[in-house]
């Protein structure tokens, strides 16, 4: 139960971390398409799908090893061998993040006219600044999540977020594309100081003094096939935008960004549990991580699902509230994208995978994830444009779940527990019926009862088929505490 507890808790923290960020996220893409209009807003999407996809490869594979192997000697006690482990990947990530950053400022011009928009210019310029101070953000997010502190991590993040939200706005207001992109870098700036004056005084000990000299077992085995798993898996998240903005231009971005950002905020929360359960499932063994994933499928499968309906059957009049109607293309978007909800329901399936060290395996499976993706983007965007990245987006990332539930069941001998979220989907099929039997909401008032009456409904079916209990109850109040 201690060890319930102490998951509850660093569950709790990196949620409401997530959750800020989620947020905060959502409500910055919201202020700046209505404050940018879609053009600019496409030029800022754009530049930002630039610095994640950098950064993401720039991590390359490290930010995950760094968090099961600090966990895993930690809980060992060895000290000597996190400072090597840590000290190893901040030399190497500064590297790749110096010579990547540099390149993508020298090589700004040509950048901006393969999108066939000379306004790009100064935007990635900027950009290059922001990957060095958000590459360094991330790794040493990950070093306290492999000690498990995921207090300091959400007591970052919502400086982080305060700053980004009031800087970037203000900035954008003055300056449009450039000001919000400088915001952003400032608020990069601020956090990144606090997170080395953190580490210096609270785990000092793990970074300054007296290397290991012998190799670390696995580590850069390790490395290597989560950077082939993580480059391949961030290609599959951005791909999609960048070859629109290649192929339609930087309007389609705007309409596509509107409803994937929506998505992704929710998907955020959802996959939360994969950077908290990391480190935990490294210390189980199978039978304990089977036991895990059924508590874990059947508590998150209960919120995802009513979810997903509810942002399928109303995207446009979502888009219409949230954006305005000069988004309304984002509709059909946001309705097919609502399906990751329920595929990133089972995300942390890849986490299991890698804590059990089978980082080659998780690497084969997004590659073949992302290979179709790009195959599918590239037929579809051409052929029906921003509907065709999101039909290639959701079909490829179904593909990947089926095969991660194949080698955990198969290869690793891990039951995946699939079976606990047959009364979540059944539950949630008479909202279904209720949803199109009824008119679509001409306002928010009439719109807000009729989701709300449907999740009455989804809770009354859940309550009386036994999908949640009181021995449910009792358990999520005693891993809080309060029970």
């Amino acid at each position: 139960m201690e060890l319930a507890r102490r998951v509850a808790r660093n569950v709790v923290y990196n949620t409401a971390a997530l959750f800020t960020g989620s947020v905060s996220g959502l409500i910055l893409s919201i202020t700046l398409a209505r404050l940018l209009k879609p053009e600019n807003f496409g030029v800022y999407s754009l530049v930002i799908t630039i610095v994640n996809l950098t950064v993401a490869i720039v991590m390359s594979g490290m930010d995950n090893s760094l968090i099961r192997y600090i966990s895993y000697y930690e809980n060992k006690g060895n000290t000597e061998i996190i400072r090597s482990i840590f000290r190893y990947i901040l030399k190497v990530r500064i590297i790749f993040t110096l010579l990547i950053s540099t390149v993508i400022i020298i090589f700004s011009s040509e950048m901006s006219r393969i999108f066939g928009n000379e306004n790009l210019k100064i935007p990635i310029i900027v950009a290059g600044l922001i990957i060095f101070t958000r590459s360094l953000i991330t790794l040493f997010s990950s070093f306290l999540k492999g000690v498990q502190n995921f207090k300091i991590y959400f007591i970052n993040q919502i400086l982080y977020e305060a700053l980004r939200l009031s800087i970037i706005v203000i900035l954008a207001y003055l300056y449009f594309v450039v000001g919000a992109l400088l915001g952003l870098l400032i608020a990069n700036i601020v956090s990144l100081v606090v997170l080395i004056l953190i580490l210096l005084r609270k785990y000092r000990a793990y970074i300054v003094g007296k290397v290991h000299s012998e190799k670390i077992p696995g580590l850069r085995s390790y490395v290597g096939f989560m950077t082939i798993a993580n480059i391949s898996g961030i290609v599959f998240t951005y791909i999609d935008i960048l070859m629109i903005g290649a192929f339609i231009g930087v309007v389609g971005v705007a309409y596509y960004r509107a409803s994937s950002t929506i998505i992704f905020a929710l998907l955020g929360l959802i996959t939360s549990l994969a950077n908290v359960l990391l480190p935990v499932f490294s210390q189980f063994e199978k039978e304990d991580i089977s036991k895990a994933l059924e508590k874990i499928n059947k508590y998150v499968s209960m919120v995802v699902f009513p979810f997903a309906v509810t942002f399928g059957l109303f995207s446009h009049n979502i888009i219409s509230v949230i954006y305005g109607r000069e988004y309304l293309p984002s509709g059909d978007v946001l309705m097919l994208l609502s399906l990751l909800l329920i595929v990133g329901t089972f995300s942390y399936f890849g986490s299991v995978v890698n804590a059990m060290g089978r980082a080659d395996l998780s690497a084969y499976i997004v590659l073949i994830g992302t290979t179709i993706n790009i195959l599918l983007n590239y037929l579809l965007i051409l052929k029906i444009g921003i509907i065709g990245a999101a039909i290639a987006t959701v079909v490829s990332r179904f593909i990947i779940l089926v095969i991660l539930i194949f080698t955990l069941k198969y290869i690793l001998k891990v039951d995946p527990a699939l079976k606990v979220t047959i009364k979540p989907i059944i539950s949630i099929l008479p909202v279904v019926i209720l949803y199109m039997i009824f008119p679509k909401p001409v306002n928010v008032v009439y719109g807000v009862i009729l989701i709300f009456t449907g999740f009455l409904v989804y809770m009354v079916v859940l309550l009386a088929l036994d999908g949640l209990n009181k021995k449910d109850i009792i358990y999520l109040l005693k891993i809080l505490g309060i029970g």
